[in-house]
């Protein structure tokens, strides 16, 4: 089942790493405060580890302003591996094998980070492109990343990963 840890606030890295520490199971499942999962996400997720994805993510995010629907809806649709919409499944294997997420990028302290993303990239370094797997279900989520950070804030970084994991 789920649990929830008290940690302090401040680095989202350092609290999810504090919760994989905490956790007795195979897969770890982390997502971003914001999101409402689908209530499919958890069987999906299990189904792509047991065909052999070492991550999951969800790929298509239903946010919560009509603006940013009509704007991310075609984005969405061509999300790319190991860029997570804010959710993601791992093997507890593969999250050790990893180091967790790196404590140093911390978007709460400069807002040029995203671990999520960053973990997904070294999945593809490590384990290879092939296995992540992008579930093909909806989760719904605040628009305000958006408004933030901007709409292809690291979009570069992440294609040349990609790029790179199929040479």
């Amino acid at each position: 089942g789920a649990r929830v840890v008290d940690v302090p606030r401040g680095n989202i890295s350092q609290s999810r790493n504090m919760g994989a520490v905490a956790a007795s199971g195979e897969v770890l499942v982390f997502a971003d405060a914001d999101m409402v999962l689908s209530c499919h996400f958890t069987e999906k997720a299990a189904d792509a580890l047991d065909a052999g994805a070492v991550m999951a993510h969800c790929g298509i995010s239903f946010y919560d302003s009509s603006v940013w629907n009509m704007v991310l809806h075609f984005p969405a649709l061509m999300t790319q591996k190991g860029h997570s919409a804010g959710c993601i499944a791992i093997t507890a294997e593969a999250f050790s094998l990893l180091g967790g997420y790196d404590e140093s990028c911390n978007m709460v302290a400069n807002g040029d980070c995203f671990e999520d993303r960053e973990l997904g990239m070294r999945a593809i370094r490590t384990f290879g492109v092939e296995s992540i797997h992008v579930l093909p279900i909806l989760v719904g989520a605040s628009a305000r990343r958006f408004k933030r950070f901007g709409l292809l804030d690291g979009a570069g970084d992440l294609q040349q990963e990609i790029g790179a994991a199929k040479d």
